[in-house]
């Protein structure tokens, strides 16, 4: 038996049968100790990457599968998704990188036959984030427009005033804030990792793409960034003044 995006344990722990067989449940939220023994499905190994890349495209050599499996991170989703598009449009793999380079949203927003596209995908389950949780879709936009590199939680608790509501609310409250963070990660939408935030960077790419053109009360998500990043340095990080102080 397999139940598909399955959402709460609690709702689906009635209808898991009691006998024999076995029975497989895919799923965003990582909470369901007692119910099932999960595994995590991350990137791909880059082996694993060539591998589904290979089944679809056997006519391309390893260096170029290698290539489309760099330039998408590993990601499962992506990496399907492009082994079902290119041989349905046609498109080689330097038109292809070059468009992901260029366009990467609109590429990852094409689907191919019954394989729905990665930012299909992500567009529902973060419309279901903002409807639900606001600071937390507000969380996941700014660690999207940060480095795709761990984003220590502390830096946005330490700093919150720069983030505006409501995020700066949640940010100044610690137990609204890891609310917050934890519904990320029951979303699936983002990993907490040794108090982190990691976001792959295609999904970031997403999320910049689709928040690119929001303005907050002080000006636009890249203005946000900056502005938490300079509250975080140090007085004097680099042995001389601040912008707009002039020294002597």
């Amino acid at each position: 038996m397999i139940f598909d995006n399955a959402e709460e344990p609690a709702a689906l722990s009635s209808l898991l049968p009691a006998g024999g067989g076995h029975t497989v449940i895919s799923f965003r939220n990582p909470d369901w100790h007692g119910i099932a023994s999960s595994l995590e499905v991350a990137e791909f190994t880059r082996t694993e990457s060539t591998a589904v890349l290979r089944s679809r495209l056997p006519e391309l050599p390893d260096t170029e599968l290698d290539r489309v499996a760099e330039a998408l991170g590993d990601l499962p989703l992506a990496v399907d998704q492009a082994g079902a598009l290119l041989p349905d449009t046609g498109l080689g793999v330097d038109t292809y990188l070059d468009l992901l380079a260029q366009r990467g949203p609109d590429v990852l927003a094409h689907g191919a036959g019954q394989h729905p596209s990665m930012a299909s995908s992500r567009a529902v389950a973060r419309d279901r984030l903002t409807a639900d949780d606001l600071a937390a879709a507000k969380l996941l936009t700014l660690i999207a427009w940060l480095a795709p590199e761990p984003v220590p939680l502390k830096m946005i608790t330490d700093h919150p005033h720069p983030l505006r509501l409501p995020l700066e609310d949640s940010a100044s409250d610690p137990l609204r804030f890891a609310a917050s963070a934890a519904m990320l990660r029951r979303r699936g939408m983002a990993r907490i990792i040794q108090g982190t935030i990691p976001l792959h960077r295609v999904p970031a790419a997403l999320q910049r793409a689709h928040t690119a053109g929001q303005r907050l009360a002080n000006g636009s998500w890249a203005e946000t960034v900056v502005r938490l990043l300079r509250s975080s340095l140090p007085a004097d990080p680099w042995g001389g003044p601040r912008s707009g102080q002039r020294g002597n």
